[in-house]
């Protein structure tokens, strides 16, 4: 079992990989846990720039709701 950092929920199964954490780790950022790192090491082998992609569908996804917003969606 992982330990726990004092800011997850209880209910939060730090030991099960999530999606939306592996993304996260692949965006360099800090809110992930073994489990995640573990799996998202495991795309990088395969997929060496995936970092870079996570990177770029970030970028597109922030492009995206900036142009919602101005056309008033």
């Amino acid at each position: 079992m992982t330990e726990r950092p004092m800011w997850v929920p209880a209910e939060l199964n730090v030991d099960l990989p999530s999606a939306a954490r592996v993304y996260d780790y692949l965006l360099g950022g800090g809110h992930n846990f073994p489990a995640d790192r573990l799996i998202a090491e495991r795309v990088l082998t395969v997929l060496p720039n995936g970092g870079q992609i996570a990177g770029s569908n970030r970028a597109f996804l922030r492009r995206a709701v900036l142009h919602m917003v101005e056309q008033g969606l």
